[in-house]
């Protein structure tokens, strides 16, 4: 007879502990990026502009894409270690969705530079980003 509540209970126990946000608490997380150590440096490589799904002080966060399959998707593109966030976000000159641009850049130790509760995910890899020009 108990059998039969023991689910409803579960489940009302999961949504009540679980937190409510709003992209508002959307963390950038610059993990000490100026402090982090270079694992590599990367000269002329091919990038999209995107704008992540996630904000700070209600502006979009815009990343770079160099995963070239995903390039000219109309916005869509995969999460990994092809996202990269420059420590210093990118000028506006260089904030269109869509946009491709050709980097230099220092990867850093860091990881998950973006943290989006509302997905419960993190992604981007934080980088030192040394040049960028329009175009390929």
């Amino acid at each position: 007879m108990w059998r039969k509540y023991i689910l409803p209970l579960c489940i009302s126990s999961m949504l009540s502990l679980q937190c409510s946000t709003d992209q508002n608490d959307t963390v950038v997380n610059k993990c000490g990026c100026n402090n982090s150590p270079t694992l590599e440096e990367v000269e002329n490589i091919k990038a999209e502009v995107i704008q992540t799904p996630v904000t700070e002080n209600g502006q979009p966060i815009y990343a770079l894409n160099i995963k070239q399959s995903d390039f000219n998707k109309g916005g869509q593109y995969s999460v990994g270690g092809n996202i990269l966030l420059a420590c210093d976000s990118l000028q506006n000159e260089f904030k269109q969705r869509g946009l491709q641009v050709t980097i230099s850049y220092a990867l850093k130790d860091c990881s998950a530079g973006l943290t989006a509760p509302e997905f419960r995910s993190n992604f981007g890899r934080l980088i030192d980003l040394r040049s960028i020009e329009k175009g390929h």
